[in-house]
């Protein structure tokens, strides 16, 4: 499992809660990007299993850009499980592998941000909003075994896509 926020502070050299450099945090920055694609490739030509943690694991704006790199495992907090269900179950995966692979090879995070943005525009993805999360006040059951909600759903190229609820208590 990827822990995305410990990734991006040391790939970058940044501490996110550093105020002098916070602003330079950079989810989008290129080196970030190709490090997240080449490891989630390398796993799958490795058959080995690869899933994302970490707040870039449950955004959903950055769903598309994971499953376009391949990955079909995230692990997030249970509110964010809707957004990013939302996401995966619209998504052709296909179409999204050939333009994150145009993304990758940009190397100004403006000009990423801005085809990150069209990701959610095209393929019908739907922009959705956590208020269902704040106002039901919704909290997980803690029954034997369901502390990880598990989705599986079919991908347009067939391979299911995972998404759990981080277990409290681990650190990811």
């Amino acid at each position: 499992s990827i822990g995305t926020n410990d990734l991006i502070q040391y790939t970058l050299a940044i501490d996110r809660t550093d105020e002098a450099v916070a602003h330079l945090y950079d989810p989008l920055h290129p080196a970030v990007l190709r490090l997240l694609a080449q490891i989630i490739q390398t796993a799958r030509k490795a058959e080995i299993p690869v899933a994302i943690c970490g707040e870039l694991a449950g955004d959903p704006q950055m769903a598309r850009l994971l499953l376009g790199m391949g990955l079909r495992q995230f692990s997030m907090h249970p509110t964010q499980l809707l957004e990013v269900k939302q996401q995966i179950v619209m998504a052709d995966t296909e179409q999204l592998a050939t333009k994150v692979a145009r993304i990758l090879r940009l190397d100004e995070p403006e000009r990423i941000r801005e085809q990150v943005e069209k990701l959610l525009e095209s393929d019908g993805a739907l922009r959705v909003r956590a208020d269902h999360d704040a106002a039901a006040g919704d909290k997980p059951s803690r029954g034997r075994g369901e502390d990880r909600f598990q989705l599986a759903a079919a991908a347009a190229d067939k391979d299911p896509v995972r998404v759990r609820q981080a277990s409290e208590g681990r650190r990811c």
